[in-house]
């Protein structure tokens, strides 16, 4: 049985964390004026944040949602994702949206709608697509974990970071859930890590995953280009993928984790040629990717 007090549960967050270094519920009725769930498991909180239940697997105990929220880059919205993982009325959060505000209302949405309080996030790198609501959950007294390297890198970009931090491999339960983190290293930034929820087939990958309808790398103002393969090849043997495994990467849609690992790699081997073309005259330098963060 989980704790119901926020402070007990983060005692409780930071004993599993320092452990594995070292080694559905009805729905509340809507109030007057609150949103509406479309379809059923569709909820709009506005034009730039939305929550839309998975379907359930026949192995997954938890309920799970995938949060979308957009923000303007390069002057159009870019929709970012992340998951909520629910079990009874406890929930974690596996990224924030892009903004402290977006990150309050879905948590008064979370509370209210789905009947589950956030006691609990992770945050898979230190960009706003990732990380920008980390100050409204320490606002709210919310454990936020992330890898060590995430937490000095958002230290160097000067914005709020995880207070919980683990260097490998971490462990979180949830009732019958078991969530695992795991930092994969230098990719599309410092200390990308990922998530597997477990029993069931599914892999939060953030940026470091990109969906197959990508045709570039995105931004990659802070990315180990060189190392980024290595971290692709770390997240495919860390845990048993295959294309019955359901990936969620940090833009875009979800799809099998193998065909989306694939495709994240074909983009790099791709950039690689490119600039490998570039610097021996044979071909155009590319154009620079959107600077802006994300």
């Amino acid at each position: 049985m989980i704790d119901r007090a926020p402070q007990r549960f983060a005692r409780r967050v930071l004993a599993l964390v320092l452990c594995a270094c070292v080694a559905g519920a009805a729905r509340s009725t809507s109030a007057p004026g609150a949103p509406a769930w479309t379809d059923g498991e569709r909820l709009v909180l506005g034009a730039d944040l939305e929550l839309t239940r998975l379907l359930p697997s026949d192995t997954l105990p938890s309920r799970v949602y995938l949060h979308r929220s957009s923000s303007e880059v390069g002057g159009r919205p870019m929709w970012a994702n992340g998951l909520v993982v629910v079990e009874d009325d406890d929930a974690l959060l596996l990224d924030t949206p892009w903004t402290d505000d977006q990150t309050a209302r879905l948590l008064d949405v979370l509370a209210r709608e789905v009947g589950a309080r956030v006691r609990c996030a992770f945050v898979t790198h230190a960009h706003p697509d990732a990380a920008g609501g980390v100050g409204e959950l320490h606002a709210r007294g919310i454990a936020v974990l992330g890898s060590e390297a995430t937490l000095a890198f958002a230290r160097s970009l000067g914005v709020p970071g995880p207070d919980v931090t683990f260097a490998d491999e971490a462990t979180l339960v949830l009732g019958d859930t078991r969530v695992r983190l795991f930092a994969a290293g230098d990719g599309h930034a410092p200390g990308n890590a990922a998530a597997s929820i477990e029993p069931g087939a599914l892999v939060f990958g953030g940026c470091m995953v990109k969906d197959v309808s990508a045709r570039d790398l995105g931004f990659t103002g802070d990315a180990d280009l060189a190392h980024w393969p290595a971290c692709l090849d770390a997240l495919a043997t860390r845990w048993p993928l295959d294309d019955a495994t359901w990936l969620v990467p940090g833009h875009g849609e979800p799809g099998p984790a193998l065909r989306l690992l694939r495709h994240t790699r074909e983009l790099l081997d791709t950039r690689a040629r490119r600039e490998a073309s570039a610097a021996d005259g044979t071909a155009p330098t590319p154009a620079p990717d959107d600077r802006e963060r994300r």
